[in-house]
C-alpha cells in the first residue's frame, strides 16, 4: 500500500484479509487458555480446571469447591466464558472470592513478556484483579475505581512495579482485549485495549523476582481484590511481541469474539463509487457495508476527497450503519492521514475532520451540534468540538494551552494516524504524526456530556482549494457482558395483574375478577379526566379526549391501592402495552412512585418516575418532572414497556430493546424515594386536538423481594412537650436501611388497636419522630414495620 504508515493498531493495512480463527502468533505462545479449553458442559457448574489448549502442561486450576469459578456457555458471539465472582472485593481476608491459578515459570518480573486477555469487570468492590503473578510477582492487569489518587475506575498495570494506567474511565460489563507488553530491551511498559495502544511508560530499573505462577481472578494472598466479571481467553507469552505479531493474535481474538465492526484498506481499482467491490476491501461484523458519501473517491488504493476553493465546501463519507443499536457507549476509531494538500492560512484554507454524533443525517461540517468533532489543518493545528462549542485551539495559532510545548511545536505535516477511543463518557484523541521532524505524539482526554457513537464520519472542508487522503479506517467495538445481579430475597409475586378482557364498559371497576389476578386482586380503579373519558373497548383501557374545549385533553387512571403496604417494593417489576394514537405532539405515558392521588409525567410537584410515547415511536423519560433521556423506538402497533427496579437502580425496554434511560446507560440509579407507590397510566392530547386516544393492555406489578420485618415491636413512651392545648411527641429510633416504618399510637394501652401516625423510611440512621402540630390527647406510640 503506498503512503501507509507504521501504527500500533489492530487494523493494520496488512490485516485487513479475512483471517480464520486460527490465525494467531503462536512463537513464544506459553499459556493459551481458550474457551474450546474448558470440558465444562453444564450451566453455572464449577470450573476446577481450565487446559492449557498449547499441551504443554500449566493448566489453570482449583482444588477448593467454595473458590472455583463458573462455566457461562454462550456468552460471548456464541463461546462460553469463565465467571468470577467475590462478594466483598474490598474486604481483606475473604474467603469467598473465585480464582484459576497456572504454575506456568514465565516471570514477569524485570523480564519481557506480553499478557492478553478478553475479560469484563463488573467492579463490586474497588479493584477487580484480572492477572496477578503469584509470590512476590506483581499485579499485571486490574480494574480500579473511586480512590483518593484515582477519581473513575480504570484499567491498570502494575508489572515490575511500574504502576500505569488508562487516560480514560472503564465502563462496568464491557468485554475488552487487553494485551500488557513489557519489552525490557526498549525499556517500555505498554497497556493496550482492542489493539489499541492505551497507555506507555518507561519500566526503569526492575528487580528480577521468583515467580511462583499466573493468577486469575484475586490478588496473590488469595483473598482480596477478587474479580466480580467473566474471562472468555487468555494468551501469556514469554517475550515482548511486535506490534504486527500482537496485532495478529489480538485481530484473532477480535474476529473470534465478534468485536470487529468495520475495516476497510480501501485496496480495490480506482472508482468514484466508494460501494464498488467493498467485500474485497472491508472485513469485520459489518462488511460489507456501504457509505454515504459526497465527491469521494478510490484512486491508489486510498480514499481521496477534495474541494474546490471560493466559498466554503464541506465532503464528508460514513459507514451507512446505525453504531449505537450496536455498540453501546464503548468504540474505537482509527484512521490514517496519508496526505493533506491546501492553500491558505491554518484555518482559512481547509481541514480534514472526524465527527461522531447521535443525528441520523451525516454532517458536512465536523461541527456536529449533537456529539464530538475534531478538525486537523495541514501544520497539524487542532480544534475539537462538542455539540458544536469548540472546546479549543491548539498548535500553529494563538489558543492552546499556555506554556504547554507539546501542543504549541506541534506544527507538523502528514502523514498522521488518528485514534479515538471512547469509553464511559470519556474521549481520547492520540494523533501520531511522523516526518523529517520526527514523530510527535499528542493526547488529549475530553469529558463528554454525553457518550457519542451513532455515526462517524471522515470530511475535507475549507473556502480554500483542497484535498485530501484517507487510509485505513477501523471502528471497533465493546460488547457487553451478562450483569451478575445480587441475589433477591425472594422469587417474584405478583402483586396485581390485569389484563382489562372483560365486556365494554365505562366502568373499570366491572367485572374486576375476571380480569385480575395476584395478590392485590380485586382492586377498584381510579380516575382523573379533563376534557377526556376511560373506558374498555375490545378487552383494552382507552384513555380517549372529548370534543375540544379550548384545552388540551389530559386523562390519567390507577390502582387505588398503594403497593408499598403489600410490599416494600426496594425491588419490582412493572409491565404494560401501550399505545398512543394521535400526533407527534400527543403521548401516552406511565408514572410510578406517585403520592395519592398521583401527578402527570411531566410535573415536578412529587418525586417519580414517568415514561411517554408519542404516535411516531419518540420516548422521554422522567425524573420528577425533569426530562432525563429519550429516543425513538420505531413505529409498532404496540409497545410492550416492562421496568425493573433492583434496590434503586433501574433498567427499561420497549418491544424488548434495553432504553437509554440516562446519558447512554442502560441503567439508571434512583434516589432512595424513588420506591414505587402508586402507579398512574396517562393520556394527554394538545387543545383542540380531534380524535386522540391511548390504548393499555396486560398490566401488571409484581415484587423481587418480599421486605424485611422486626420481630418486636419498638414501645416508646415519648416526652411530651405542651403546645397550647395540644401536646406534642418527639422520640428517636435506630432504623434498619431500606425499610419502611409506622409509627402508630394508642391513647392507652387498654384501647383496642393501634391507629397509624406516620409513614417513615429508614435509612440505616437514627430517626427522630416529631410531630409538631400535635395530638389532642397523651398517648403511647410504637414503632414497627407496616
Amino acid at each position: 500500500m503506498r503512503n501507509s504508515i507504521v501504527r500500533l493498531s489492530l487494523f493494520m493495512a496488512t490485516l485487513v484479509v479475512s483471517f480464520s480463527t486460527q490465525a494467531q502468533t503462536l512463537s513464544g505462545l506459553q499459556l493459551w487458555l481458550t474457551p474450546e479449553g474448558l470440558t465444562n458442559t453444564a450451566a453455572l457448574s464449577p470450573v476446577s480446571y481450565w487446559t492449557n489448549s498449547l499441551g504443554t502442561g500449566n493448566d489453570a486450576t482449583n482444588g477448593i469447591p467454595a473458590n472455583q469459578p463458573v462455566f457461562v456457555p454462550g456468552t460471548l458471539n456464541g463461546y462460553p466464558v469463565v465467571r468470577f465472582l467475590d462478594d466483598g472485593s474490598t474486604a481483606t481476608a475473604n474467603p469467598k472470592l473465585d480464582w484459576l491459578v497456572s504454575p506456568l515459570p514465565v516471570s514477569g518480573n524485570g523480564k519481557s513478556f506480553t499478557a492478553i486477555i478478553v475479560a469484563a469487570s463488573q467492579l463490586s468492590g474497588l479493584r477487580d484483579t484480572l492477572i496477578q503473578q503469584l509470590g512476590s510477582g506483581s499485579t499485571i492487569l486490574y480494574h480500579e475505581q473511586t480512590s483518593a489518587t484515582n477519581p473513575a475506575p480504570v484499567i491498570r498495570s502494575f508489572a515490575s512495579t511500574r504502576d500505569l494506567a488508562s487516560p480514560y474511565p472503564y465502563e462496568s460489563r464491557s468485554w475488552k482485549i487487553y494485551a500488557v507488553v513489557q519489552d525490557m530491551a526498549a525499556g517500555t511498559l505498554s497497556i493496550y485495549e482492542n489493539g489499541f495502544v492505551i497507555a506507555s511508560t518507561n519500566v526503569g530499573t526492575a528487580a528480577t523476582l521468583a515467580n511462583q505462577g499466573w493468577l486469575l481472578g484475586c490478588s496473590k494472598n488469595k483473598n482480596t481484590h477478587g474479580l466480580n466479571g467473566h474471562i472468555a481467553e487468555v494468551m501469556i507469552y514469554d517475550t515482548a511481541l511486535n506490534p504486527s505479531d500482537l496485532t495478529t493474535s489480538t485481530y484473532y481474538l477480535a474476529k473470534k469474539f465478534g468485536f470487529v465492526l468495520l475495516t476497510d484498506n480501501f485496496n480495490t481499482g480506482d472508482t468514484s463509487n466508494l460501494d464498488q467491490d467493498i467485500s474485497l476491501r472491508q472485513s469485520g461484523a459489518l462488511a460489507p457495508q456501504p457509505y454515504d458519501w459526497s465527491m469521494a473517491s478510490i484512486a491508489g488504493n486510498q480514499l481521496s476527497l477534495s474541494i474546490g476553493g471560493g466559498a466554503f465546501t464541506a465532503q464528508s463519507f460514513c459507514p451507512d450503519t446505525n453504531l449505537f443499536k450496536l455498540t453501546g457507549k464503548d468504540f474505537q476509531v482509527g484512521y490514517d492521514i496519508v496526505n493533506f494538500n491546501n492553500t491558505g492560512d491554518v484555518w482559512g484554507g481547509a481541514w480534514a475532520g472526524i465527527a461522531i454524533n447521535h443525528s441520523q443525517f451525516k454532517p458536512a461540517s465536523p461541527v456536529t451540534p449533537d456529539g464530538l468533532a475534531a478538525i486537523i489543518s495541514t501544520n497539524g493545528a487542532r480544534v475539537f468540538f462538542l455539540n458544536g462549542t469548540p472546546l479549543g485551539q491548539y498548535g500553529g495559532n494563538p489558543g492552546g494551552p499556555p506554556g504547554d510545548a507539546a501542543y504549541e511545536t506541534h506544527s507538523v505535516r502528514p502523514p498522521y494516524h488518528v485514534e479515538v477511543t471512547v469509553s464511559d463518557n470519556t474521549a481520547v484523541f492520540k494523533v501520531t504524526g511522523t516526518n523529517s521532524f520526527g514523530t510527535t505524539n499528542l493526547v488529549d482526554v475530553i469529558p463528554l456530556t454525553c457518550p457519542v457513537g451513532n455515526y462517524v464520519s471522515l470530511s475535507i472542508g475549507g473556502a480554500a482549494a483542497a484535498s485530501l487522503t484517507y487510509d485505513n479506517l477501523s471502528i471497533t467495538a465493546s460488547p457487553k457482558a451478562p450483569e451478575i445481579l445480587t441475589p433477591l430475597a425472594s422469587m417474584p409475586v405478583l402483586l396485581l395483574g390485569d389484563t382489562f378482557n372483560t365486556l365494554d364498559t365505562t366502568n373499570l371497576v366491572d367485572s374486576l375478577p375476571a380480569r385480575q389476578s395476584g395478590s392485590a386482586a380485586t382492586v377498584s380503579w381510579m380516575t382523573q379526566h379533563f376534557n377526556a373519558e376511560s373506558s374498555i373497548q375490545a378487552n383494552q383501557l382507552i384513555l380517549s379526549n372529548t370534543p375540544p374545549a379550548g384545552a388540551p385533553s389530559v386523562a390519567m387512571v390507577a390502582p387505588t391501592l398503594d403497593f408499598r403496604k403489600l410490599e416494600h417494593l426496594s425491588s419490582f417489576r412493572l409491565r404494560c402495552s401501550m399505545k398512543s394514537f394521535g400526533g407527534i405532539n400527543e403521548w401516552v405515558g406511565i408514572r410510578f412512585r406517585d403520592t395519592w392521588p398521583g401527578v402527570f409525567v411531566a410535573e415536578a410537584s412529587t418525586p417519580g418516575i414517568g415514561l411517554i410515547i408519542r404516535g411516531n415511536g419518540d420516548w422521554g423519560m422522567f425524573q420528577s418532572g425533569t426530562l432525563i433521556s429519550s429516543g425513538n423506538a420505531g413505529i409498532a402497533p404496540s409497545y410492550a414497556l416492562e421496568v425493573e427496579v433492583r434496590e434503586n437502580v433501574m433498567r427499561a425496554s420497549l418491544n424488548g430493546e434495553l432504553l437509554n434511560v440516562g446519558c447512554g446507560q442502560t441503567s439508571y440509579l434512583l434516589p432512595n424515594t424513588q420506591i414505587n407507590n402508586y402507579v398512574t397510566l396517562q393520556a394527554y392530547a394538545n387543545q383542540n386536538v380531534v380524535g386522540h386516544y391511548a390504548a393499555f393492555d396486560d398490566f401488571e406489578v409484581s415484587s423481587l423481594d418480599t421486605g424485611r420485618s422486626i420481630n418486636i415491636p419498638v414501645m416508646v413512651n415519648p416526652v411530651y412537650t405542651m403546645v397550647g392545648t395540644n401536646r406534642a411527641f418527639k422520640f428517636d429510633f435506630a432504623s434498619v436501611g431500606n425499610v419502611f416504618y409506622g409509627v402508630e399510637r394508642k391513647a392507652d394501652l387498654t384501647a383496642a388497636s393501634w391507629t397509624d401516625a406516620l409513614r417513615l423510611y429508614g435509612d440505616g440512621t437514627v430517626i427522630t419522630v416529631t410531630n409538631l402540630v400535635g395530638e389532642a390527647e397523651s398517648g403511647y406510640y410504637r414503632v414497627k414495620v407496616p
